[in-house]
């Protein structure tokens, strides 16, 4: 998603004043829409050796990076060369000034990064949240983060959409995290992970991403976008064409659900589709109880879809197994985990009564 939504932007290389009157500078399919990785930062991180092909598309881990208080996690700081030539408020001035610069020469912005799940999963999560904040508050900046519409002026407040992924079966997107975790065939196989890691799952926890954002002061002029997988899939979606056409509102072709006029190069692309990963060591009976307790935990969020104060500002994309999900737990007179913690907690505790098997889900 991050990479077709970089590859289909606006890149302002392209209209500088050398390449204006160039007739082979590239014709963005989202032409007034920048991926704004400041060029600094894309000229360091594309040189330096990463464990995987870089490219802009990864250009806001280091701002989330950067954002992170490392007096709580002193082991895990980077050692890349951006963070040893900057110090980490250098980094965050880098993206804040081109951000805003971007801003000012009117186009709107589209970032993303799978490091945005730091600010549910980890303690310092909501310190990141309020500098993010601060990273896209648009006090010094002249234009709104997305163009006035009939009902807003270029004096009201930006708006940000955030969008926010529930992915169901949950199931297989924990098995999906040991994937992420477990790279190596010799690395530990599903049984010993989940009995032993130090993960505490944030990454299933789309819904308590909405929660936190919605109701923390910092970004209380923030929409929220959450995507239901399961019904953009019912529905023949490419998630990254959705987003494009069903949140940033570009023009696009009802027919092929996509953006207009893309050339075969454009056309989107899947990534991180592992076709050689290890089957985990436990039986599907397991992995069913291991999504009722999942589902389960999601239900502590229910007030975010019959709540009427949250209507303004949440909209749903696509609902299917998230809604029903959530009528579920009104029927559901049994208790649900009530924290990630005992969520895990009782994911383990199934996995240790189970027991590994060989066999595949």
């Amino acid at each position: 998603m991050q990479t077709n939504l970089w590859k289909w932007s606006t890149n302002l290389d392209d209209h500088n004043d050398n390449n204006r009157h160039n007739t082979n500078s590239r014709k963005s399919a989202l032409p007034n829409w920048v991926w704004p990785v400041p060029p600094s930062i894309v000229k360091i991180e594309s040189s330096d050796p990463h464990p995987w092909e870089w490219t802009p598309a990864k250009g806001f881990y280091p701002l989330i990076e950067a954002l992170r208080n490392y007096t709580i996690y002193p082991n895990s700081k980077p050692t890349r060369t951006l963070f040893q030539q900057y110090q980490q408020h250098q980094i965050v001035n880098m993206y804040t000034d081109y951000i805003h610069q971007v801003l000012n020469d009117g186009y709107d912005i589209i970032m993303g990064t799978e490091a945005m799940d730091s600010l549910v999963k980890d303690s310092d999560g909501v310190e990141i949240l309020n500098r993010l904040a601060n990273v896209l508050s648009t006090d010094t900046a002249t234009m709104p983060m997305t163009k006035p519409t009939s009902t807003t002026s270029q004096n009201t407040k930006a708006r940000i959409s955030i969008v926010i992924v529930y992915r169901t079966p949950k199931a297989r997107h924990l098995i999906s995290i040991w994937h992420q975790n477990a790279l190596k065939r010799t690395d530990p196989g599903f049984y010993d992970w989940i009995t032993t890691t130090g993960n505490n799952l944030g990454a299933l926890d789309a819904l308590g991403m909405v929660d936190l954002i919605v109701r923390h002061p910092a970004a209380d002029d923030w929409n929220i976008v959450l995507v239901d997988l399961s019904g953009v899939k019912e529905d023949g979606w490419d998630l990254s064409n959705l987003i494009a056409c069903e949140v940033m509102h570009v023009e696009c072709d009802t027919e092929t659900k996509g953006l207009m006029g893309l050339s075969d190069e454009e056309n989107p692309i899947l990534a991180n589709v592992r076709e050689d990963t290890r089957p985990p060591d436990m039986g599907k009976e397991v992995f069913d109880r291991m999504e009722v307790v999942m589902r389960g935990y999601d239900c502590n969020y229910q007030h975010l879809f019959f709540d009427d104060k949250y209507k303004e500002r949440l909209k749903i994309l696509h609902p299917f197994n998230l809604l029903q999900i959530m009528k579920g737990c009104r029927k559901n007179a049994n208790p649900y985990p009530p924290s990630r913690k005992a969520m895990k907690e009782e994911i383990v505790k199934l996995a240790l009564a189970s027991g590994k098997i060989d066999g595949s889900i």
